[in-house]
Protein backbone atom coordinates (compact mmCIF):
# COMPACT_ATOMS: atom_id res chain seq x y z
CA UNK A 1 0.00 0.00 0.00
CA UNK A 2 1.79 3.35 -0.94
CA UNK A 3 1.10 6.18 1.69
CA UNK A 4 -0.43 9.32 0.85
CA UNK A 5 1.83 12.21 -0.03
CA UNK A 6 0.51 15.52 1.84
CA UNK A 7 2.64 19.05 1.30
CA UNK A 8 1.88 22.11 3.85
CA UNK A 9 2.51 25.13 3.04
CA UNK A 10 3.86 27.26 5.81
CA UNK A 11 6.27 25.92 8.63
CA UNK A 12 5.01 27.71 11.61
CA UNK A 13 3.57 26.31 14.64
CA UNK A 14 0.33 25.44 13.11
CA UNK A 15 1.92 23.86 9.92
CA UNK A 16 4.76 21.94 11.80
CA UNK A 17 2.12 20.58 14.20
CA UNK A 18 0.12 19.26 11.31
CA UNK A 19 2.45 17.74 9.78
CA UNK A 20 3.63 16.09 13.27
CA UNK A 21 0.48 14.80 13.29
CA UNK A 22 0.25 13.48 10.29
CA UNK A 23 3.31 11.81 10.11
CA UNK A 24 2.67 9.75 13.30
CA UNK A 25 -0.28 8.69 11.24
CA UNK A 26 2.01 7.06 8.53
CA UNK A 27 1.44 9.90 5.99
CA UNK A 28 4.22 11.20 3.70
CA UNK A 29 4.55 14.78 4.42
CA UNK A 30 6.40 17.76 2.96
CA UNK A 31 6.65 21.22 4.79
CA UNK A 32 7.56 24.09 2.38
CA UNK A 33 8.51 27.06 3.91
CA UNK A 34 9.49 30.37 2.36
CA UNK A 35 11.91 31.40 4.78
CA UNK A 36 15.63 29.77 4.19
CA UNK A 37 16.11 28.64 7.62
CA UNK A 38 14.15 28.62 11.10
CA UNK A 39 15.77 31.73 13.70
CA UNK A 40 13.76 34.01 15.88
CA UNK A 41 11.47 36.68 14.62
CA UNK A 42 10.39 39.28 17.29
CA UNK A 43 10.09 38.81 21.09
CA UNK A 44 8.83 35.32 20.92
CA UNK A 45 5.46 34.12 22.03
CA UNK A 46 3.49 32.38 25.02
CA UNK A 47 1.97 29.58 25.22
CA UNK A 48 -0.75 28.52 27.94
CA UNK A 49 -0.75 25.38 29.99
CA UNK A 50 -2.93 23.37 27.36
CA UNK A 51 -0.93 23.66 24.62
CA UNK A 52 1.21 21.06 26.89
CA UNK A 53 -1.31 18.69 25.82
CA UNK A 54 -1.06 19.06 22.42
CA UNK A 55 2.80 19.00 22.53
CA UNK A 56 2.36 15.66 24.49
CA UNK A 57 0.64 14.00 21.91
CA UNK A 58 3.31 14.79 19.34
CA UNK A 59 6.06 13.40 21.55
CA UNK A 60 7.91 17.16 21.95
CA UNK A 61 7.11 17.46 25.57
CA UNK A 62 10.62 17.16 26.93
CA UNK A 63 12.97 18.94 23.54
CA UNK A 64 10.23 21.78 24.95
CA UNK A 65 10.83 22.07 28.56
CA UNK A 66 14.77 21.84 27.79
CA UNK A 67 14.25 25.27 25.79
CA UNK A 68 11.68 26.78 27.50
CA UNK A 69 11.43 29.44 30.04
CA UNK A 70 8.97 28.63 32.58
CA UNK A 71 8.41 32.39 34.83
CA UNK A 72 7.47 31.87 38.54
CA UNK A 73 4.72 34.37 38.32
CA UNK A 74 2.22 36.16 35.88
CA UNK A 75 2.30 39.70 37.19
CA UNK A 76 -0.37 42.35 36.15
CA UNK A 77 0.71 45.95 36.53
CA UNK A 78 -1.00 49.02 36.48
CA UNK A 79 0.04 50.58 33.16
CA UNK A 80 0.13 54.38 34.95
CA UNK A 81 2.14 54.06 38.05
CA UNK A 82 3.79 50.07 36.97
CA UNK A 83 2.64 49.59 40.18
CA UNK A 84 1.88 45.31 40.97
CA UNK A 85 -2.11 44.58 40.89
CA UNK A 86 -1.81 40.86 41.07
CA UNK A 87 0.82 38.28 41.26
CA UNK A 88 -0.13 34.60 40.08
CA UNK A 89 2.38 32.02 41.24
CA UNK A 90 2.83 29.79 38.06
CA UNK A 91 5.77 27.51 38.33
CA UNK A 92 4.06 25.61 41.41
CA UNK A 93 3.03 21.89 42.24
CA UNK A 94 -0.46 23.48 42.74
CA UNK A 95 -0.51 25.17 39.40
CA UNK A 96 0.71 22.05 37.04
CA UNK A 97 -1.88 20.14 39.21
CA UNK A 98 -4.51 22.05 38.31
CA UNK A 99 -3.62 22.38 34.96
CA UNK A 100 -1.29 19.43 34.04
CA UNK A 101 1.52 21.92 33.36
CA UNK A 102 3.86 24.86 33.73
CA UNK A 103 2.99 28.31 31.82
CA UNK A 104 5.31 28.07 29.14
CA UNK A 105 7.18 31.37 27.95
CA UNK A 106 9.21 32.83 25.19
CA UNK A 107 9.12 29.38 23.19
CA UNK A 108 11.18 30.05 19.68
CA UNK A 109 10.54 27.58 17.06
CA UNK A 110 14.13 27.65 15.34
CA UNK A 111 15.33 25.92 18.05
CA UNK A 112 13.08 22.77 17.80
CA UNK A 113 14.86 20.62 15.17
CA UNK A 114 11.38 19.68 14.01
CA UNK A 115 11.45 16.75 11.58
CA UNK A 116 14.58 14.89 13.06
CA UNK A 117 13.69 11.24 13.42
CA UNK A 118 10.09 12.21 12.24
CA UNK A 119 8.30 11.03 9.18
CA UNK A 120 8.63 14.22 7.70
CA UNK A 121 10.70 16.92 5.63
CA UNK A 122 10.89 20.20 5.22
CA UNK A 123 11.71 22.02 1.73
CA UNK A 124 13.17 25.82 2.49
CA UNK A 125 12.69 27.70 -1.09
CA UNK A 126 14.06 30.58 -2.94
CA UNK A 127 12.03 33.39 -3.56
CA UNK A 128 11.98 32.65 -6.85
CA UNK A 129 9.99 29.26 -6.28
CA UNK A 130 7.22 31.76 -5.37
CA UNK A 131 6.71 33.87 -8.25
Amino acid sequence: MTRSKIIIVGGGLGGLAAALALAQKQFDVTVLERADQFREVGAGIQLGPNVFRMFKALDLVNPIEELAVFPDALVMRDAITANEITRIPINTASFKKQFGFSYEDNLQQESLDYSANRNFSIRHLRRSEFT
